[in-house]
């Protein structure tokens, strides 16, 4: 055979394949596609759903030539495209079309034919149909209906939807691409955002002249940044997708969004985002599907908020997520100072962060949250100061158990009044135990390990009762002073009330401490209270989140009230006191009992007022050092509040000198620690009587006195033999 013959023959071969493969057409009418099942039924496409257009898209009334007609509903068969090879053969008539699954959002090209036709064409060997160079794939940004706002890159509705929920703009896409499609027979259009990974998505506008048809593939042509070259990329729906603009039908544009090395930032100014470009941030600072419009039109809102100067939204690439080597930590939108133009992230005082430190994000609310890394050096300068607030609170735990354990062993100081500073301790002691713990167990791995979380979130809530019990309980000592000296005229005997006093104090501390915790843990966990208003306990940190009203309105607001209260109730016992003092001078007798209660009381004042100003001084430096690190910028913040952080963090010492250290109580020890000597007992002697009797008492019990101070009790004096 000669090699004109071979030629011949060669291209007669061919010419039957391709008529062949010709006959192969699409199964649904424009705009529709099988869904859900494989019953070959034709639905309007789904929202995210690929759609089969013919190479014959530009003519808008195309018309399929529908499904094969089959002799039995038995008979119709359906194959994967991707699982023919080049052994299956196909009869005509056939078509193929997506079958798209809603519940798990896939797409797959099938191909609809007769089971009889099928084994008719195995048996007389008709020619073999191929799924390869038959398709040529290309990715809309958008979902059906949509078009892509370049500057907030949201997805919005395109004008006018037709009745019947087919979309009104595909032709208009469709129109926007090359027109000739050498060997190629369908258009393959795939629906959804990229997934560049670590690659960084670039957008740019485009000419529809700017795309060609070459080599079997789709090529655009780029603009370059310095605006002197031109770039040419390949189009396909890994690395690249195609959407219609408002502009588009007048100016006949295209938006592209192209995925690109991370190198490519390095010349070119990148942001990054925490979360997938359509999900945003949760309370406990996870990524969550969000609206698909909202979500990119907030951060896009964001950043174009922060970045100084006119933000170049088609010259600035997003990365999505980032892995920190060493740790993550959160800053709150009022330490964000803006985007720089190439895409660095300014944080107070006025530090810069790179694209490949940091990441950037919204809440559902629109509140901006960033995640910055820790280098390597960072974590000691944290870690020192823990490491040195932690031993200070440490030490404070010692000496309130010590405390407690002398107001324990000494029956004596068990009255009203030590038995409230008892309370008092114990809440401060375990506020401080939660305080030592808390900076070793919050999670700052980005927070993705949620037993950890959970338990930051617990230490939270322990802590907040714990302090607000202790501030409700010096809030009560200081309102005992003021009702103990309101009623210096009254009855001297109180002995029978003490009980009853001591339980509405009771439920006063406890129970406004426990009502505040309670009711925030149930907001936390249902959700009733808006976001800016919730305490978030666990979610930036295990105490209240630093850039919302939660603390303020659940612990600083109730501490502030009662801290003005307390001076308050001082002002007017100090009042009290000058009158009590001026009316026993008139009178100038010792022996008046009211002149004996006055003096011990006035001694339960001072001892009061002492401890009322250690932490109310320094509780309020603490509200002033917060505010000041929320709302200024001054480098000096956090180190002029370094002395009242150590005062507040050695509260249990100084309770410790104020309320043991005293010679009375040493000496109560001292006679009650005299194991194995002779019984110690204390005597006082009554009142001269015709019996000349006197009156002993063990000093293990404790003695009623005119007052219920802890301070001035007559303790046991020993009777030498």
């Amino acid at each position: 055979m000669t090699t004109r013959s071979l030629i011949v023959l060669a291209l007669l071969l061919l010419s039957f394949e391709a008529s062949s493969v010709a006959q192969l057409t699409k199964c649904c009418p424009p705009g529709e596609i099988f869904a859900e099942s494989t019953n070959v039924n034709c639905v309007p496409v789904p929202s995210y759903a690929t759609e089969l257009n013919g190479t014959d898209y530009h003519i808008v009334d195309v018309h399929s030539d529908g499904i094969p007609f089959c002799e039995t509903p038995e008979d119709v068969t359906t194959l994967l495209l991707s699982e023919l090879n080049g052994t299956d053969s196909l009869q005509t008539p056939a078509c193929i079309e997506i079958l798209h699954t809603q519940s798990m959002n896939e797409s797959e090209p099938i191909v609809v034919t007769c089971r009889a036709n099928r084994d008719t064409a195995q048996e007389h060997e008709e020619p073999s149909y191929t799924s390869s160079e038959q398709l040529l794939h290309v990715r809309k940004c958008c979902p059906k209906n949509k078009i892509l706002n370049v500057q907030t890159r949201n997805c919005e509705t395109s004008h006018p939807v037709t009745r019947n929920g087919n979309y009104s703009n595909r032709h208009e896409f469709l129109s926007l691409l090359p027109k000739r499609l050498a060997d190629v027979d369908f258009l393959d259009v795939w629906k959804g955002q990229l997934n560049c990974r670590s690659d960084a998505i670039f957008t740019y506008e485009i000419d529809a002249e700017d795309i060609v048809f070459e080599d079997g593939s789709l090529w655009a042509t780029l603009p370059s940044s310095d605006k002197k070259s031109l770039e040419r990329i390949e189009v396909n729906e890994g690395n690249t997708c195609l959407e219609l603009t408002p502009d588009s039908r007048p100016n006949r544009r295209l938006a592209i969004r192209v995925c690109r090395n991370v190198e490519f930032c390095q010349k070119h100014g990148c942001i990054r985002k925490c979360c997938p470009e359509d999900q945003v941030f949760t309370d406990t600072l996870r990524c969550t599907k969000g609206d698909a419009s909202s979500a990119p039109l907030g951060f896009y809102d964001l950043v174009s908020n922060l970045t100084t100067g006119a933000w170049n939204h088609t010259g600035t690439g997003l990365l999505v997520y980032h892995s920190c080597a060493f740790g993550k930590y959160s800053l709150g939108s009022e330490e964000i100072k803006g985007l720089m133009p190439n895409g660095s992230l300014r944080t107070v005082p006025d530090l810069v962060h790179s694209y490949d430190s940091y990441c950037l994000d919204v809440f559902s609310n629109g509140s901006a949250q960033s995640l910055l890394c820790f280098t390597q050096n960072e974590p000691e300068r944290p870690k020192i100061r823990y490491t040195v607030t932690s031993i200070l609170q440490a030490t404070s735990c010692v000496f309130l158990f010590l405390t407690l354990l002398v107001y324990m062993f000494l029956p004596s100081l068990q009255n009203l009044h030590g038995k409230t500073l008892m309370c008092h301790s114990a809440s401060l002691l375990l506020s401080y135990i939660c305080l030592a713990i808390i900076p070793w167990v919050t999670p700052f791995q980005g927070f993705e390990d949620t037993s950890a979380t959970a338990y930051c979130a617990a230490l939270g809530y322990v802590m907040l009762f714990s302090l607000l019990s202790a501030f409700c309980w010096l809030n009560v000592m200081c309102f005992d002073i003021w009702r103990t000296f309101g009623r210096l005229r009254g009855n001297i005997s109180r002995g029978r009330s003490h009980w009853r006093r001591f339980l509405l104090y009771s439920l006063y501390a406890w129970g406004l401490a426990l009502f505040i915790t309670v009711f925030c843990i149930a907001s936390d966990s249902m959700y009733f209270l808006p976001e800016y208003v919730r305490p978030n306990f666990g979610v930036v940190r295990c105490w209240f989140r630093n850039d919302q009203f939660g603390e303020m309105i659940f612990f600083r607001g109730p501490v502030a009230i009662q801290l003005i209260s307390n001076m308050v109730f001082f002002i007017l016992t100090a009042e009290h006191c000058s009158k009590v003092k001026a009316e026993i001078r008139r009178v100038a007798d010792p022996s008046d009992p009211r002149s004996k209660r006055f003096h011990a009381d006035k001694t339960k004042l001072i001892m009061n007022m002492k401890l009322f100003v250690v932490m109310g001084i320094t509780w309020t430096a603490e509200i002033a050092s917060s505010l000041m690190n929320k709302y200024t910028t001054y480098e000096w913040k956090e180190s002029v509040f370094y002395g009242s952080d150590a005062i507040n963090c050695l509260q249990g010492v100084l309770i410790f000198i104020l309320f043991v250290l005293k010679p009375r109580v040493y000496q109560a020890l001292k006679n009650r620690l005299r194991f194995g000597e002779k019984k110690w007992i204390c005597f006082r002697r009554s009142a001269p009587s015709s019996q000349g009797a006197s009156t002993l008492q063990d000093p293990g019990k404790p003695k009623k006195s005119a007052s219920n101070s802890t301070l001035t009790s007559s303790f046991a004096v020993s009777v030498a033999p």
